[in-house]
């Protein structure tokens, strides 16, 4: 009898043991990987910001360092492009449709008709900064919601 009371509670213990440490693991691995997630949204909407930064730049002055403001504006869309593209591979983000809609609407904002022209003046700029800043709040966003579904 006492042994069969042993073993019972050994088995239990055992059981409940193995369960607490399957939980831990599973909540643990389902934090970090969510975190992470959130990370990397955060990074990438710091890049979309530098490149707003930088396209209302570009579009609001006229001088001799458009051609590096170009190069940035250029080198900063391909950044974003890829760090979507590492979420979209990593962690099955959704709706990617919208997402790269929403990138491709902000990409051609930043570099819009007049990019890189010599002609361009400065009269339309208004126009342009708008379209770049509303076009980033947009992708943001929608950044933002496929986070809120995924985790």
């Amino acid at each position: 009898m006492d042994a069969e009371k042993i073993f019972i509670g050994l088995l239990s213990g055992l059981v409940a043991g193995a369960i607490a440490i399957f939980t831990n693991y599973w909540r643990t691995r389902y934090t970090v990987k969510a975190q992470d997630f959130s990370k990397r949204i955060e990074e990438v909407i710091k890049k979309i910001d530098s490149l707003e930064d930088t396209s209302c730049e570009y579009w609001h002055t006229l001088d001799e360092n458009n051609k590096i403001l170009e190069a940035k504006i250029i080198g900063k869309q391909e950044q974003v492009s890829m760090l979507i593209s590492h979420l979209a591979e990593q962690y099955h983000i959704s709706p990617l449709s919208q997402i790269e809609d929403k990138l491709a609407d902000f990409c051609d904002s930043c570099t819009g008709s007049d990019f890189s022209t010599e002609n361009r003046g400065i009269s339309n700029a208004p126009e342009y900064i708008r379209k770049v800043l509303i076009s980033s709040e947009d992708l943001k966003i929608e950044l933002y919601n496929s986070r809120l579904k995924k985790y």
